[in-house]
């Protein structure tokens, strides 16, 4: 005995059948059940993770939006058709879906340390304690990131496609077994803290071109 107290790490995340659970979630959750007990079988005493940002690479998070602005744009400018439903609807609406979908397979960001995840999306920064992250998995081309107020997460293509290429830290499978053995296994916590700007950096720029192209939606219509 060596005089230490160790922390039982929490078990597998639970599976609770109810009104507040659909499929993909209880999906979701099993994923991260396997995650967690792999890494229970693999390493039992394993030391704290290092305190780290995930992310695409800086060119392609932060070009993302602007690029992918100004192309669906010009795609929609050449097969715009006449008429509201045209000219504006189709634009406005299919165009603004398209580019949030681009952008959040590209543009996101995720932090791990002492305190918690802190995820950048499309729009938004999210901060999560670990008292609050319930389960990580890749699931149906997605990488969810569930907590006890909802969840997040990002279309999963891209980043698998670069790690199968090019290796690196893009593998979201990694990224949700790392999530998912730090929200359920204390000891295993990294030991510092990320600065407040270490994950984020894109949004201005996502928040600008999205507006940047409704507003040239509703312009090109207008004044068409």
């Amino acid at each position: 005995m060596d005089g230490r107290v160790r922390r039982r790490p929490r078990g597998p995340p639970r599976l609770r059948r109810g009104n507040d659970l659909h499929e993909d979630d209880v999906l979701v959750m099993a994923a991260a059940a396997r995650h967690l007990e792999r890494d229970l079988a693999e390493q039992p005493d394993g030391p704290p993770e290092a305190a780290r940002v995930f992310g695409l690479p800086t060119a392609l998070r932060r070009g993302a939006a602007p690029v992918a602005a100004v192309l669906i744009a010009a795609l929609m400018d050449r097969t715009a058709d006449g008429g509201v439903l045209g000219g504006l609807v189709r634009p406005l609406l299919m165009g603004v879906a398209v580019l949030v979908g681009v952008v959040g397979a590209f543009g996101w960001q995720l932090a791990v340390d002492r305190d918690g995840v802190a995820f950048s999306g499309v729009l938004r920064l999210h901060r999560l304690s670990w008292q609050q992250v319930t389960a990580a998995a890749v699931h149906r081309g997605r990488f969810t990131l569930r907590s006890r107020s909802g969840q997040v997460g990002f279309s999963s293509g891209p980043a698998r496609l670069l790690h199968r290429h090019f290796g690196g830290p893009y593998d979201p499978q990694r990224i949700a077994r790392t999530v998912t053995l730090l929200a359920h296994r204390p000891e295993r916590r990294p030991r510092t803290v990320l600065p407040e700007d270490a994950v984020g950096a894109a949004l201005p720029l996502n928040r600008l071109s999205v507006a940047g192209y409704a507003l040239w939606a509703v312009g090109q219509y207008l004044l068409g």
